[in-house]
C-alpha cells in the first residue's frame, strides 16, 4: 500500500475510537489492507455518525469531532494526533455497528494521552475485533 492513502480504525485501551491516515506511507496493522473496502465503509459510517460535511474535513475539522484522528508524519512517521474530542464523548467500539467491529484494531495506548504513536506500536498491535486483546506494546 506504499504511496496509496489508506485510512484505518483502532480503539485504545479505553475503547475510544481513533482514525489513522497513512498519508501513503504510514504503518498499518497486519491484515488491514486485505479488507480496504470494508474499512472505507466503516469510515463512511463514521462520517454520517459524526455529521461531517465531507471526508476531506477529517484532519482539519473545526468542530467537535467525536474521535481521535492521527496523521502519519511525511516519510518517517510517527502518527501525530491531528484531532481530539473536545466536548463530545468519544465514539467507542460499542457505538460502531456490529458488522464493522471485527475490523477495528486494539492498541494498548490511551489516545487522550498519546500525541504520537510509533510504527512499532502499530506493527505489534494486539488482536482486532470486538473481543480482541490489546498487546503489551506502548506508544
Amino acid at each position: 500500500m506504499v504511496g496509496t492513502e489508506f485510512d484505518w480504525v483502532a480503539v485504545d485501551r479505553l475503547g475510544q475510537l481513533g482514525i489513522f491516515s497513512t498519508a501513503g506511507y504510514g504503518s498499518i496493522p497486519p491484515g488491514s489492507s486485505d479488507c480496504s473496502e470494508d474499512h472505507a465503509a466503516l469510515l463512511e459510517w463514521f462520517i454520517d455518525y459524526a455529521a461531517l460535511p465531507k471526508w476531506a474535513d477529517l484532519l482539519t475539522y473545526e468542530g467537535d469531532l467525536p474521535a481521535f484522528v492521527y496523521d502519519w508524519e511525511p516519510n518517517t512517521g510517527p502518527y501525530r494526533r491531528a484531532q481530539s474530542p473536545r466536548a463530545t464523548r468519544p465514539t467507542t467500539l460499542g457505538d460502531i455497528p456490529g458488522r464493522f467491529r471485527e475490523l477495528v484494531h486494539r492498541l494498548d495506548v490511551s489516545f487522550d494521552l498519546s500525541e504520537a504513536i510509533e510504527a512499532a506500536t502499530i506493527e505489534n498491535q494486539g488482536e482486532h475485533g470486538e473481543g480482541g486483546k490489546a498487546s503489551p506494546a506502548t506508544s
